[in-house]
């Protein structure tokens, strides 16, 4: 996780990585680690009111885990890569 201050929303957090070592990949435990990851930002950052993660869109098992949790999609990004 990283923090910033919105000083015009409130405090927002950012969850940048939800990665997996190799073998660890288990889609039943995503929602779980999710819901945990959840719990103990709001205990160590009660004030904070916002938490933004992201999926590629070809992610449809995490997309509906998050949208199971009630994240709502804001925007999207393009990402792109020349191989060399």
């Amino acid at each position: 996780m990283s923090r910033s201050q919105d000083h015009l929303h409130g405090g927002v957090v950012y969850e940048h990585v939800f990665d997996y070592y190799d073998g660890m990949r288990r889609d039943d435990l995503d929602q779980p680690w999710k819901v945990e990851n959840l719990r103990r930002v709001q205990a160590a950052e009660p004030d904070r009111t916002a938490l933004y993660t992201w999926n590629a869109e070809v992610n449809r098992h995490m997309i509906a885990v998050n949208e199971a949790l009630g994240f709502r999609p804001v925007g999207r990004l393009g990402e792109f890569v020349k191989q060399l």
